[in-house]
């Protein structure tokens, strides 16, 4: 009785088949697909009785050009082949999802391979860098006899040579590859495989979506639920689900993803509020301040969160270079955000017609890789990766920022002379003064700033080119500046610019008051505080006095404000004392103190004695007349920063 109620089942089923329709639209009757265009009951070639092996290969056969749904087409050379980690000879590409790869990547066949055999990857990768794999038969034959080699891309490189072939094969960081015989020469001499894989990517932890995993890679129907619209999607478009046989224009998702649950069940380690944990924040409010509300990338609908499908999206991504961005040009995407860009006039840093604009590859450390092709010119990605990259000193933590480099490595990489102004070769030289001062002994006369760690080990302080410089706005004609300290209130003095072309003495004074901004620490010896020294001098208000002894032809009048850039070069390679404008002699008026490395040392009683042995008179002279004497002995006995003795 069982068998025959069963038979009369299946008899039932094949009748009643042919009118059968999934629930949904367009997988439903509105589209004229039934359970059979899918599906076979008996000798069926795909796993799941479908009339198709292989759950992609079904889709596309209706998701095709020609197909039934070929308004939304789709090919295997679709899915996103994004750099970096990419072997010679292969450029990314792809427009969207991958729909063969998990966490142990996946598997291809270079083209010109005539095995029958075939390799499949296997385990979780551990690695913190995308990478390749290349697997090169180098003795032919069937699984055991066969044996290869491998490479992989740096980083972070790896190889091994004369390997058996095995159902499987360790290669490294937790990536195994297994071989399956074929048929007459299952690996040929010579063939290759690449192995893709990248890092911080696990299998699916949800229910309906791990069960749908097929060897160890997602599928369409990891993601899609072909029979049923119900679950939300991420789309702020899509239409309200009314019930069964409603609801088109919802993608079919797998699991509610209103909030990127699918995202985050494959990308968790992109789950993160913070940039410090190295990848763009995501699930979290557009903040105050520096922001606004976007216009180009949407928020969640549900809680109004940035998402990572509000930068990235799944399928049919504008450009096809496998990063499936929302947007082609990238620095939209960041600047329908972020503020701190001048993206009109534009920035030096964002110019997309020079060349000279594009990341040349790490050189004082990183291990970022050039980018390359005229659509990355001026791009927010040549300086900060959204998901972070690797220290190279530490590679279990990312770099700062989502940047690619530390400061100041990231500006030299560019500032050393090629392709930009060499500024590398200006922090070449330092004066430090071995002298009694205080209980420190030793007194800093760098020629500047300490944004190099050498000089930032000698002296204590650690500050960085960001901390003066605003790389999102300066422009050729206009080197706008950073303010320092923008938390204390202040605000330039009357007619100077801030931020402008001139660095000014509100700019310095922000440091050079005796409290620095929390962002630098501060150097051994602390520093003076010459705004209150400077107050009490003329130097620090106005051009006073009668102006009699005021030298020609200076540009100064009386009654000028004087700033800190009158008598200091705020540029970064001065080899002067305390990076003055003019050199500075000793007592003798004929031996310069330079910047030599350290080797000159100067007491602190020469500096501030009445017959000193440096002399600062050839310096005052410069705008002062000759009543003020000729003799050698300095003026920096006298006056230093306020101090009149």
């Amino acid at each position: 009785m069982k068998a025959l109620r069963l038979a009369t089942t299946a008899l039932a089923l094949v009748g009643f088949a042919p009118n059968a329709f999934a629930t949904d639209p367009p997988h439903n009757a509105l589209f004229s697909i039934k359970c059979v265009t899918c599906h076979q009951l008996h000798k069926a070639p795909g796993g799941t009785i479908t009339r198709v092996k292989g759950n992609a290969n079904l889709c596309m056969s209706c998701h095709t050009l020609g197909g039934t749904a070929a308004a939304h087409p789709f090919t295997s050379l679709d899915q996103a082949v994004p750099s970096p980690g990419l072997p010679t000879g292969v450029s990314a590409s792809g427009t969207s999802h991958r729909w063969d790869s998990g966490a142990s990547g996946r598997v291809a066949a270079v083209a010109t391979n005539t095995s029958t055999g075939r390799v499949e990857s296997a385990g979780a990768y551990t690695g913190v860098y995308a990478k390749a794999y290349t697997i090169t038969i180098t003795t032919a034959g069937a699984v055991g006899t066969a044996r290869f080699g491998w490479t992989a891309t740096s980083p972070p490189g790896g190889s091994a040579v004369n390997l058996a072939t095995a159902a499987s094969v360790a290669l490294d960081q937790g990536i195994t590859v297994a071989f399956t015989d074929g048929v007459g020469t299952s690996f040929v001499l010579g063939d290759r495989w690449y192995v893709y894989v990248r890092p911080d990517i696990n299998q699916p932890t949800s229910g309906p979506m791990s069960a749908r995993v097929s060897n160890g890679k997602i599928m369409c129907s990891t993601c899609h639920d072909v029979h049923s619209q119900a679950r939300e999607p991420f789309d702020t478009a899509a239409p309200p689900y009314a019930g069964a046989g409603s609801g088109a224009s919802r993608h079919f998702q797998r699991i509610a993803n209103d909030t990127d649950l699918m995202c985050m069940n494959c990308h968790a380690a992109r789950n993160v509020t913070a940039s410090s944990a190295g990848s763009h924040p995501v699930g979290v409010a557009i903040p105050a301040g520096a922001y606004r509300n976007p216009t180009l990338v949407p928020l969640d609908k549900t809680l109004s969160n940035v998402r990572c499908s509000s930068c990235h999206t799944v399928h049919y991504a504008p450009m096809a270079d496998g990063k499936l961005l929302r947007v082609g040009n990238v620095n939209s995407i960041c600047t329908d955000c972020h503020t701190l860009a001048d993206t009109t006039s534009p920035a030096s840093h964002l110019q997309s017609t020079n060349s000279n604009t594009l990341w040349p590859g790490g050189q004082y450390g990183s291990t970022f890789p050039a980018i390359t092709g005229a659509a990355n010119q001026g791009s927010c990605g040549n300086c900060h990766q959204a998901h972070g990259w690797p220290n190279a000193a530490n590679t279990a933590v990312d770099y700062v920022k989502l940047l690619v480099e530390s400061q100041p490595n990231l500006c030299f990489t560019c500032h050393d002379g090629i392709p930009a102004s060499n500024q590398m070769a200006d922090f070449a030289g330092t004066i430090w003064a071995n002298a009694p001062v205080g209980a420190s002994g030793n007194l800093n006369l760098n020629t500047h700033h300490d944004v190099k760690s050498a000089d930032q080990v000698r002296s204590g302080a650690v500050m960085r080119c960001t901390n003066c410089h605003d790389a999102h706005r300066a422009t050729p004609s206009a080197k706008a500046v950073a303010d320092p300290d923008p938390g204390d209130g202040r605000v330039p003095a009357p007619g100077q610019t801030w931020p402008g072309s001139d660095l000014r003495s509100e700019w310095c004074l922000d440091c050079h008051d005796g409290s620095l901004p929390p962002t630098i620490t501060p150097p051994t010896t602390p520093l003076a505080n010459v705004r209150t020294l400077w107050a009490a001098e003329q130097h620090g208000s106005t051009v006073g006095g009668t102006g009699s002894n005021l030298r020609s032809g200076t540009g100064w009048v009386r009654g000028d404000v004087v700033p800190c850039t009158a008598c200091h070069d705020p540029g970064h390679g001065s080899s002067n004392l305390f990076q003055l404008r003019t050199t500075v002699y000793m007592k003798n008026g004929t031996t310069p103190i330079t910047s030599d490395g350290g080797s000159t040392t100067v007491a602190v009683t020469d500096l501030l004695s009445s017959n000193n042995a440096v002399s600062g008179y050839n310096f005052c002279n410069t705008c002062h007349t000759g009543s003020m004497g000729t003799g050698r002995n300095g003026c920096f006995g006298c006056h230093y920063h306020g101090r009149r003795f």
